[in-house]
């Protein structure tokens, strides 16, 4: 894995955690963030070098009538036999890696004072954590990430709980972030402590060069 400097930071999270809200806030304030989600997606996509060892792997059973890689039909395999997450995620990481790595690089050459945030919801399942000097780890009780997942998706409890056991455990990654934003309460209390962590990016993209 390679590792970046002190202007880029790794943000992540459970499932259902509001991640996703905390990188819009983030990049409200002056942030650059790069989406691995998004670029997840753009690997998947038809033609992608990807595609053709997904296929090979587990046929035409996770691809729609079109062609299309089908994330639904993959998270059902997976909850059904978690082996099926470690050889996809050995397909897909290295070209994710790969995508996101330019990204970043790209953004670095311009050489802006503003933080580089490299959102990354499996970053501890991936094992990409020791090419940040710094996480940020966005985090909830287990009951309401749980609530929230089955609002999210509209899904019923023991779906929810079957896709929650197939991550690292929130309690642990809490144990090895840097810095920590509690997203169970109010937006307010999210964005004080966003705004709060922002302050402190800043100050260490202006000490390094």
């Amino acid at each position: 894995m390679k590792h970046f400097n002190d202007h880029v930071f790794a943000l992540t999270g459970g499932i259902a955690t509001g991640k996703s809200t905390v990188a819009a806030m983030f990049k409200d304030l002056g942030a650059y963030i790069v989406d691995t989600d998004l670029i997840a997606k753009k690997v998947v996509e038809p033609g992608m070098p990807a595609i053709i060892e997904i296929k090979k792997h587990f046929g035409d059973s996770v691809f729609d009538n079109h062609g299309h890689f089908d994330r639904g039909a993959m998270k059902k395999k997976i909850i059904k036999d978690p082996e099926t997450k470690n050889l996809l995620n050995s397909i897909m990481h290295p070209y994710i890696l790969n995508m996101t790595i330019d990204e970043t690089q790209k953004r670095l050459s311009e050489k802006k004072p503003s933080p580089i945030i490299i959102d990354v919801p499996l970053l501890y399942e991936a094992g990409w954590q020791n090419g940040f000097k710094s996480v940020i780890l966005v985090f909830t009780s287990r009951d309401i990430q749980l609530k929230r997942l089955m609002k999210r998706d509209v899904i019923d409890q023991d779906m929810a709980q079957g896709m929650l056991s197939i991550q690292m455990d929130i309690k642990e990654k809490k144990g090895l972030a840097d810095y920590l934003i509690d997203n169970s309460f109010a937006i307010d209390s999210t964005r004080k402590q966003v705004n709060d962590i922002f302050a402190v990016l800043m100050e260490r993209c202006k000490k390094q060069p």
